[in-house]
């Protein structure tokens, strides 16, 4: 199945069922993409995959993202509660066919990564952006964590965090402000906040200056 996108395309395929390995920040991940056995949730997820992939340059998408694989379920190292992932090496994102119509944010969310560390600038990123944090991250996330990652909390953003899952580290932190950046449905939400919270503005204008010709 391809998506057309200007001068390039996009290849987007059903999961036939799937093992991969990746490595990231030096801890091994199993990845398992249960194969796609029917056409449900298909249609919607394929028009969130237009949005996303209209909001960058025909070589930004070729550059970094060969190929989008959908999955019945995901899991990674054998927790089920993922919505999607990717493989740096092989430009893949994999996501899991849903309900919830948020396909747009996810790809964004995952694509940030691929973007990031295939950045030159990534080491300097960083180090300004940390700058902007009032409290460290805390590298914990569970199945319980996950139904409050969205949860408001002003202390929270006061401190330059958007979401409690931002403190959870770097690229999360980036990776849920780009999201929320590049959705056409949720780019007001991080302009509120922006305005709002001094540290969030920051970070903000970092994501602004990286999307920038992307």
């Amino acid at each position: 199945m391809i998506i057309p996108a200007y001068a390039s395309a996009l290849d987007v395929v059903l999961s036939d069922g799937l093992n991969d390995v990746v490595t990231i920040d030096n801890t091994i991940l199993h990845i398992n993409c249960k194969k796609v056995t029917s056409d449900k949730f298909i249609d919607s997820t394929i028009k969130e995959i237009q949005f996303f992939n209209s909001s960058y340059k025909p070589l930004t998408i070729k550059n970094n993202l060969s190929k989008i694989v959908l999955c019945k379920k995901l899991s990674i190292n054998g927790k089920k509660w993922f919505r999607g992932t990717y493989n740096l090496n092989k430009k893949i994102i994999y996501l899991e066919l849903s309900n919830l119509q948020d396909a747009e944010y996810a790809l964004h969310h995952e694509f940030s990564s691929i973007l990031l560390k295939n950045s030159k600038k990534l080491s300097n990123i960083k180090l300004n952006w940390i700058k902007y944090n009032n409290k460290p991250y805390v590298n914990y996330w569970t199945q319980k964590s996950k139904s409050m990652w969205n949860s408001k909390n002003k202390k929270l953003r006061s401190n330059g965090f958007l979401y409690p899952y931002c403190k959870t580290n770097f690229e999360n932190d980036f990776n849920v402000i780009s999201a929320f950046y590049k959705s056409s449905y949720l780019k007001s939400t991080i302009d509120k906040a922006s305005k709002k919270y001094r540290l969030i503005n920051k970070k903000y204008n970092i994501v602004k200056n990286f999307y920038e010709g992307l």
